[in-house]
């Protein structure tokens, strides 16, 4: 028995009736797994004759007692951490958390750890990335990106750039009238200028403030790329763009276009969307602005962009009436 538990990767090809593994384990229950994996498909008709397809089983967890630091609070130690839908950097780029956002590790394989985030999104990431958090972060990166400087002064190079919503624990001294001093989790102290940093969001009382503030906050985007799984000014996708907009308005949405995974989101007429509400595509999302008119970031496009359900403006698309499913309040 072991504190470490034991993670099985394998891919299981199933030919002509046979069964091939190809196992990476951690601990001494390889033999175990594979019997277990065998119980599993076979219960499943998996072993059919004479087909020729790979299965790959992504991933089989066996946790004998615990994991070490599991529970844990982590957080992003690198300026963007790419998250993926499996252990694997070829697999789907689903997500990407910015530095200081926390999460817990909730299974380690082959270098890669599972997550789980602070907005109950998961996945799976390096496991350099992450480091046991220090001290909760204090304020949010306000620029499209801000430089980490090893002293008070501008003309040194940057030991880190950190995005649009990064998350640092920073701290002030007379001595500076610029900068402000930022801790890592590694308790490494750097400097950042003062005007790169905001107090972390909070819902603002005003309900039209908020509505503001999201239009605002999608409009900092505008023209930025459009990466699939992206959340920053290096690249960004719909649903991206739409929780980095809330997110830094105070509210948190669901991380992909689906209207069901945001409890506090009541559907309304799409004639009745405000600034700051949600429109709701097949496979897409946008932020509403008012008149029928939203933000949006578009792979067809291959930016964020304007798009609206007005026939007479350049940004109208006839995909945006044959796709449009639903419009979203957050109020």
């Amino acid at each position: 028995r072991s504190s470490q538990g034991v993670a099985v990767a394998a891919h299981v090809r199933r030919r002509d009736g046979n069964i091939y593994f190809d196992e990476e384990t951690t601990g001494n229950r390889s033999r175990l797994t594979r019997f277990l994996l065998v119980l599993l498909f076979r219960s499943q008709g998996a072993f059919s004759r004479g087909e020729n397809v790979l299965y790959e089983l992504l991933h089989f967890s066996l946790q004998l007692i615990t994991f070490n630091n599991f529970s844990m609070t982590h957080t992003i130690s690198v300026p963007t951490a790419p998250v993926f839908a499996c252990p694997d950097t070829n697999s789907e780029h689903t997500d990407e958390l910015l530095f200081g956002m926390t999460a817990e590790i909730t299974d380690r394989l082959n270098g890669f750890v599972r997550i789980k985030d602070e907005f109950g999104y998961g996945g799976w990431t390096r496991e350099e990335n992450l480091l046991p958090q220090l001290a909760p972060p204090s304020h949010m990166i306000c620029l499209p990106f801000a430089d980490l400087l090893p002293d008070a002064r501008n003309y040194y190079a940057p030991v880190m750039t950190l995005p649009m919503g990064a998350k640092v624990d920073a701290g002030f001294s007379d001595q500076f009238e610029r900068y402000a001093f930022v801790v890592l989790p590694d308790k490494r102290t750097f400097y950042i200028h003062k005007k790169a940093l905001a107090p972390l969001p909070k819902e603002p009382q005003s309900e039209a403030r908020t509505r503001e503030l999201i239009v605002e906050n999608a409009s900092k985007y505008l023209n930025v790329q459009y990466r699939w799984g992206g959340k920053t000014h290096a690249g960004i996708d719909c649903s991206g763009l739409a929780f980095m907009a809330c997110h830094m308005a105070g509210i948190n949405i669901w991380r992909d276009a689906d209207f069901d995974k945001t409890p506090r989101l009541r559907e309304i007429e799409r004639d009745a969307a405000q600034p700051g509400d949600l429109y709701f595509f097949s496979g897409h999302i946008a932020v509403a602005i008012g008149d029928g008119d939203f933000i949006h970031a578009t792979a067809a496009e291959g930016k964020v962009t304007y798009g609206t359900f007005e026939p007479k403006s350049a940004f109208y698309r006839k995909w945006y009436d044959e796709n449009f499913i639903r419009a979203g309040s957050l109020f």
